[in-house]
């Protein structure tokens, strides 16, 4: 159950003033990244120290062979370190590979000083001091794989995959052994009996468990701290939706206690993609934050404060609606009548002709982008949402906002003929043409063309006539109203309404226009509740 919204007089006033960090695609690290490099720092340098201890006794005890082996050990594992405490720009798949090198380089040296330590003592007759080897190779090993798990974030899956082969290093020497020095390796085997070996499996083994439950735990804890995590001013309450690279919660402003959406991308997730499509992703949001804040209608939903927290994660907050987009309204309730569809349709009119009127063009405009509320004491408020497509009126279409050759820049069953080509400069008229789909879903329920394939379905919106609504539909549907839904469907954006203005004054010229009244709307919310809660779509993210 949400509360009503105050109205927030400052808004409108500070929107001006809202600091948008710039789209490089780089951006303060990312809380995975930030602790990630912290971690392995740490882990690297506390390798460091050991290989370096081990190093000052080795030309006391060992030859030239394992302190040259020790050497180049200790010297990958300090430049790691210091690699680690730079301020070079380090994603999460350097640090992945950074990780991989630091355990590659320990277990190599560990393999190697093994084998060299055995084959010397089983060739000198020391068997007893080689086993001694071993167990301090196991032990050795098992305390890095222990402080790993606790170090390293990592889910337990994960920590898993990594520590298990790595359990199995300590024995890797003797199985060297076997095929480079059979005679030694015939000498060591017969001190290797059944209680020695399960001692050795038994301690690798809690080593293992150890790292993975402390890495499960380590996770955990991390995941719930981040659902307590303030975003600037706002506290997060509970999430509302979640998408590849972004979230949706619900949230109170701490002073204020004004409820809020607070809309988050995180860094860590899109790091892990192409650097082109994360650049995208960032533009895109703060493209939208942008655009959104710039208009004042009541019909287009407000933002509250944008900007990134210290960790990298960016977000904007807006405001916490109260209702369903028109997509799940109709999908739930069947096709409305066509007072209320005229009601719809003349306020997302009115968002969209201040936006035009700012050079903006919306480009996805859909049912599920618009969002019929209850606003304080009145009803069917429509807000516009998701300006994340938006561009600039006569801009070349492009690939302005494409994150692979194959993304469509909209979506097919709205998508205007010259939307879909991509061959000319679009202009305000391709949102006309997509306010025509929307009225014809709110009509009849339908999309102008039920075609499952998205790329057939785009085609038939450059080739196809749409059937009229009327025949599509048992609700009855004014002949005026129909013709001008059928207009904003032209293929030739000429014969369109020129304007969202113009669409609004023939809305109105409707015989129908004004029939949806206040009672009409309290009484199908009191009829159709509960209410919903705000669900912007964020696939995109």
């Amino acid at each position: 159950m949400v509360t009503d919204i105050p109205e927030d007089q400052s808004a409108s006033s500070s929107r001006s003033q809202l600091t948008l960090a710039p789209s490089t695609g780089r951006g303060p690290r990312a809380p995975g990244v930030r602790v990630l490099r912290s971690r392995l720092g740490v882990l690297a340098m506390l390798v460091s120290a050991g290989l370096f201890l081990f190093l000052l006794r080795t030309p006391f005890i060992d030859g030239p062979a394992t302190v040259a082996l020790q050497t180049v050990a200790l010297a990958i594992a300090a430049l790691v370190s210091l690699a680690l405490r730079t301020k070079a720009s380090l994603g999460w798949r350097r640090l992945r590979t950074i990780e991989l090198v630091l355990l590659t380089t320990t277990t190599v040296r560990l393999v190697g000083y093994g084998y060299l330590l055995v084959r010397d003592r089983a060739l000198s007759g020391n068997t007893l001091l080689a086993l001694g080897e071993t167990y301090q190779a196991v032990i050795g090993m098992g305390a890095l794989i222990v402080l790993y798990g606790m170090l390293v974030p990592n889910t337990w899956r994960r920590a898993l995959v990594v520590v298990a082969p790595m359990a199995l290093a300590p024995f890797l020497p003797m199985l060297v052994l076997h095929l480079l020095e059979p005679d030694a390796f015939v000498t060591m085997a017969g001190v290797y009996d059944l209680e020695t070996i399960s001692n050795l499996v038994m301690t690798l083994c809690v080593a293992v468990l150890t790292a993975t439950y402390g890495a499960h735990t380590t996770h955990s804890l991390r995941a719930q701290a981040s659902e307590a995590l303030a975003l600037g001013q706002y506290r997060l309450e509970e999430r509302l939706a979640s998408g590849g690279m972004g979230e949706i919660w619900r949230a109170t402003h701490r002073f204020l206690a004004r409820p809020a959406a607070i809309k988050v991308v995180h860094r860590d997730r899109i790091d892990r993609r192409d650097p082109a499509a994360a650049a995208v992703v960032l533009h895109r949001f703060e493209r939208e934050a942008q655009a959104t804040a710039a208009l004042e209608s009541r019909n287009t939903v407000r933002i509250y404060d944008f900007g990134s927290t210290d960790e990298g994660d960016f977000y904007y907050a807006m405001e916490l609606l109260n209702g369903l987009d028109l997509e799940s309204l109709v999908r739930k309730n069947g096709p409305v009548c066509a007072s209320r569809a005229i009601h719809f349709l003349c306020q997302a009119c009115d968002s969209l002709a201040e936006a035009h009127a700012k050079g903006q063009i919306h480009r996805d405009v859909k049912p599920s982008n618009l969002f019929a509320c209850k606003l304080g004491r009145t009803f069917d408020v429509i807000k516009v949402l998701d300006f994340g497509l938006v561009t600039r009126a006569g801009s070349e279409p492009g690939r302005d906002a494409r994150l692979s050759e194959d993304e469509m820049l909209g979506t097919p069953a709205y998508m205007a003929p010259e939307q879909v080509l991509a061959v000319t400069r679009m202009d305000k008229r391709v949102d006309i043409y997509a306010l025509g789909c929307v009225g014809y879903w709110l009509l009849t329920g339908h999309t102008v063309f039920d075609i499952d394939r998205p790329l057939a379905m785009a085609v038939a919106h450059v080739k196809a006539r749409p059937m009229r609504p009327s025949l599509r539909t048992e609700v009855p549907i004014p002949a005026d109203l129909e013709r001008l839904v059928l207009v904003c469907l032209e293929k030739d954006p000429d014969r369109r309404p020129a304007s969202a203005e113009e669409l609004a004054e023939r809305l109105g010229g409707c015989a129908d226009h004004g029939g949806w009244t206040q009672e009409d709307a309290r009484e199908w919310w009191l009829r159709h509740g509960p209410e919903h809660v705000i669900d912007t779509p964020i696939q995109r993210l």
